[in-house]
Protein backbone atom coordinates (compact mmCIF):
# COMPACT_ATOMS: atom_id res chain seq x y z
CA UNK A 1 0.00 0.00 0.00
CA UNK A 2 1.13 3.40 -0.80
CA UNK A 3 1.08 6.19 1.78
CA UNK A 4 -1.66 8.01 0.49
CA UNK A 5 -3.56 4.87 0.51
CA UNK A 6 -2.28 4.77 3.80
CA UNK A 7 -3.42 7.98 5.28
CA UNK A 8 -6.89 7.70 3.56
CA UNK A 9 -7.28 3.97 5.30
CA UNK A 10 -6.92 5.63 8.63
CA UNK A 11 -8.80 8.44 8.15
CA UNK A 12 -11.78 6.50 7.27
CA UNK A 13 -11.62 4.15 10.17
CA UNK A 14 -11.20 6.75 12.28
CA UNK A 15 -14.65 8.38 11.21
CA UNK A 16 -16.14 4.73 11.05
CA UNK A 17 -14.94 3.87 14.46
CA UNK A 18 -15.05 7.28 16.67
CA UNK A 19 -14.58 6.84 20.52
CA UNK A 20 -13.03 3.62 20.45
CA UNK A 21 -9.70 2.50 19.90
CA UNK A 22 -7.98 1.25 15.88
CA UNK A 23 -5.79 -0.82 15.17
CA UNK A 24 -3.48 -1.82 12.20
CA UNK A 25 -0.73 -3.48 11.20
CA UNK A 26 0.12 -2.96 7.51
CA UNK A 27 3.12 -2.94 4.60
CA UNK A 28 3.57 0.64 3.68
CA UNK A 29 6.23 1.96 0.72
CA UNK A 30 7.44 -2.10 1.89
CA UNK A 31 7.76 -1.17 5.53
CA UNK A 32 6.13 -2.73 7.92
CA UNK A 33 3.76 -0.33 9.76
CA UNK A 34 1.57 -0.49 12.93
CA UNK A 35 -1.06 2.01 13.90
CA UNK A 36 -2.71 2.56 17.47
CA UNK A 37 -4.77 5.38 17.70
CA UNK A 38 -7.90 6.77 19.35
CA UNK A 39 -9.75 9.46 17.29
CA UNK A 40 -7.14 11.87 16.21
CA UNK A 41 -4.90 10.24 19.26
CA UNK A 42 -1.70 8.68 17.65
CA UNK A 43 -0.55 6.69 20.29
CA UNK A 44 1.33 4.33 18.27
CA UNK A 45 3.03 4.83 14.55
CA UNK A 46 6.15 2.08 14.17
CA UNK A 47 7.72 2.82 10.87
CA UNK A 48 10.00 -0.29 10.63
CA UNK A 49 12.12 0.80 13.56
CA UNK A 50 11.11 4.31 13.88
CA UNK A 51 8.48 4.52 17.18
CA UNK A 52 6.51 7.58 16.98
CA UNK A 53 3.04 8.99 18.52
CA UNK A 54 1.65 12.37 18.17
CA UNK A 55 -0.26 15.00 20.30
CA UNK A 56 -3.34 13.96 22.21
CA UNK A 57 -5.15 17.22 21.41
CA UNK A 58 -4.91 17.38 17.36
CA UNK A 59 -7.35 18.61 15.36
CA UNK A 60 -8.33 16.88 11.83
CA UNK A 61 -5.73 18.96 10.11
CA UNK A 62 -2.87 18.78 12.09
CA UNK A 63 -3.78 14.73 13.04
CA UNK A 64 -3.47 14.29 8.60
CA UNK A 65 -0.44 16.46 8.63
CA UNK A 66 1.29 14.79 11.31
CA UNK A 67 0.43 11.19 9.54
CA UNK A 68 1.69 12.51 5.97
CA UNK A 69 4.60 14.04 8.17
CA UNK A 70 5.63 10.74 9.66
CA UNK A 71 5.82 9.16 6.89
Amino acid sequence: MTKQEFVTLVNTKRKEIKNSWVFLGVIVDNKHVTYKAFDTWIQVLNIGDIRNGSAMDLNVKGYLSFLNDAL
